[in-house]
């Protein structure tokens, strides 16, 4: 069976869960190699209005931007994170976007930076 969507959750004791939409046929074998690594315990970094989640994959460099757009998520490969944007940018470093924030993008605005949080796939 062929997956084309995966939802994810990112989760905490101090927040209401946020979901995102893994959308394949934008990078499908960066997003594989998410999934493989669910469920996982972190921390999010806040850096402006990006919300850096380091999870280290190893796989090849997909179809990139410097252009993102508010609550897309993308996989940037120089640092091995996935970001939740909060606001349009344009970037320095390219990024391959692999989904949306589809439930709980106002929550990223108010979290702190260090919280730990479970990331875990959905459906």
């Amino acid at each position: 069976m062929n997956v084309e969507e995966y939802i994810i959750e990112i989760e905490a004791p101090s927040i209401r869960p946020i979901k995102i939409k893994l959308i394949r046929i934008k990078a499908p074998l960066t997003i594989q190699a998410l999934i493989k690594k669910l469920p996982l315990t972190t921390r999010i970094s806040k850096f402006g209005k990006q919300v850096i989640i380091n999870i280290p994959i190893k796989t090849i460099v997909e179809k990139t931007s410097r252009e993102v757009k508010k609550g897309e998520v993308a996989y940037w490969h120089a640092s091995q994170a996935m970001v939740i944007y909060l606001e349009d940018m344009k970037l320095m470093s390219p990024v391959v976007i692999i989904g949306e924030v589809i439930k709980g993008l106002e929550i990223l605005n108010e979290i702190r930076s260090g919280l730990g949080v479970q990331i875990r796939r959905v459906s």
